[in-house]
């Protein structure tokens, strides 16, 4: 039986592709550089960080023709003033665009609930907290929504009728924010359909990946997860943990979230709209 290339496998074919199978080759110029390449593609491969980077893309990808596409700009960057032989940082800087490249229009496409847990994540990263679980995030946006209701309460007692009127109408923010909790209060309790939501946008940041649960986790009860149920996950070890407890980890960069948001802000993308609040939330700035 024949076995299956590794990823491992498939990046040296890609990269001795066009090097000379044969050592007898008449040109001694190829000969040379043929040699040259390949010590330079075993280090590569021998690299751990790379390895590290290339297992982390693979597992997202999985398709030969994308894994290509990302190694073909390391390759031609290469010139033999400056860069002729494979950086593993410069390989490793490609795959980060790549995936970066795939989260934005991934992020682009989340509705307001998944959004706005998305920038909880990076509040609770904020404050020296990597990894986290579900229950932080909803205690982060409950906390959010009451610093919005105190000022949507004291902006509509501050102003008359005829200004209501004139205005554009209630903030669109507010009305979007209605789906992940009640607008209203000091520090949101939320209802179970409030919390059922937010869960729901959990579970979809998890589909997404997004976010990752912890790897000694064997198993993620995602029906539970979404329902208003608390169900239970699997440790590798046999242990059980209530799924709004599991630990899980932002794949986004925090400085990248809020640049997302920024432009999704300037743009009226989405789900967003031209809301700057949103962005000043992401910013920690205030309203």
């Amino acid at each position: 039986m024949v076995e299956r290339p590794t990823v491992l496998d498939i990046v040296k074919s890609t990269l001795m592709a066009r090097v000379p199978r044969h050592k007898a080759d008449t040109n001694k110029d190829h000969s040379i550089w043929g040699e040259y390449w390949s010590t330079a593609v075993d280090t590569l491969l021998d690299d751990a960080s790379f390895r590290i980077a290339l297992r982390e893309l693979w597992d997202r990808i999985n398709n030969v023709k994308m894994l290509q596409r990302v190694l073909r700009p390391v390759i031609a960057n290469l010139h033999a003033s400056g860069s002729p032989i494979l950086d593993p940082a410069a390989v490793r800087r490609s795959f980060a665009e790549q995936r970066m490249s795939a989260t934005e229009s991934v992020v682009r496409g989340l509705t307001m609930p998944e959004l706005t847990l998305l920038i909880t994540a990076r509040h609770i990263h904020n404050r020296g907290r990597i990894w986290f679980n579900f229950e932080m995030c909803w205690d982060e946006l409950r906390r959010w929504l009451g610093v919005q209701a105190e000022f949507e309460k004291g902006h509509s007692t501050n102003r008359s009728a005829e200004d209501q009127d004139q205005d554009t109408g209630p903030s669109p923010y507010r009305f979007r924010m209605r789906q992940v909790g009640q607008i209203g209060g000091d520090r949101h309790n939320g209802s179970r359909t409030d919390r059922n939501k937010a869960k729901m946008a959990f579970k979809n940041l998890l589909e997404l990946e997004l976010f990752m649960p912890d790897a000694s986790f064997s198993t993620l009860n995602m029906t539970s997860l979404a329902g208003g149920l608390g169900g239970l996950s699997a440790t590798r070890k046999g242990s059980l943990l209530r799924d709004e407890l599991v630990p899980v980890r932002c794949q986004i960069e925090v400085g990248n979230i809020v640049k997302l948001v920024e432009e999704m802000v300037e743009k009226g993308e989405g789900d967003v709209g031209a809301d700057r609040r949103l962005l000043n939330w992401a910013k920690g700035s205030g309203l």
